[in-house]
Parts: C-alpha cells; sequence; structure tokens
C-alpha cells in the first residue's frame, strides 16, 4: 500500500467534509464496477483504490488527518464510506461480516452490502 500524500496547506473545513466531499463522486462508479450483486466493505475499498481517479481521492482523503493518518483511514473505512453507500441509493447495508480474516482490514468491521 502506497504511502498517503500529505496535503500541508491548511484547510477551513474539517478532515471528515474534505475526505466526504473527495470521494462521494467516486461511489456510484466503484459500485458498478464490482462483480455480482453483494460486495463487502473490503471489496469495496479494493475496488475503488484500483482506479486513478480512486487511489489520488483516497490518498488525499487520508492525508486530511495529518496527525494521525490511522484514525484517518479507520475514519474513511467504517464511517464515511459506509454513509456515502447508503447515500448513493445504489448499495444497502446486509450486515456484518463475522469471523473472516479475509474481509478484515484492521480498519472498520467488515460488512456485506447488496447492490441495488
Amino acid at each position: 500500500m502506497p504511502n498517503p500524500i500529505i496535503n500541508r496547506q491548511p484547510s477551513a473545513r474539517n478532515p471528515w467534509e474534505r475526505a466526504y466531499e473527495l470521494l462521494q463522486p467516486l461511489i456510484i462508479p466503484t459500485v458498478m464496477l464490482l462483480p455480482g450483486e453483494e460486495f463487502s466493505s473490503r471489496q469495496f475499498v479494493t475496488y475503488l483504490r484500483a482506479t486513478n481517479p480512486g487511489e489520488e481521492a483516497y490518498q488525499q482523503a487520508v492525508s486530511s488527518w495529518k496527525e494521525n493518518l490511522t484514525l484517518g483511514r479507520q475514519t474513511i473505512h467504517g464511517q464515511i464510506l459506509p454513509q456515502l453507500l447508503r447515500e448513493s441509493g445504489k448499495a444497502e447495508w446486509a450486515g456484518y461480516v463475522y469471523d473472516d480474516p479475509e474481509q478484515d482490514d484492521g480498519l472498520s468491521v467488515p460488512s456485506f452490502w447488496i447492490k441495488k
């Protein structure tokens, strides 16, 4: 995993708002890339980051938490991306993933989603 780009420019917005705005336009295109009708949160992040615009937006979003990049990743994986998926109208939360180490990214509670 490449190191995040550190954005050293001051921002009047808080990091959560900045990350939300960076990632929001990529949610529906990423859902459309996913094969099948179900996907996990980890699969979603993998497909998001597999595109140049997705990787760039992800790195910029993470770098909004300059003092704690792990907190940035946790916030993006566990709060921002799930909220954006729900708001997109293209995915519905289907529950948590239990006892599947392949789905655990160490950043959020893994979950399953169903395409609408």
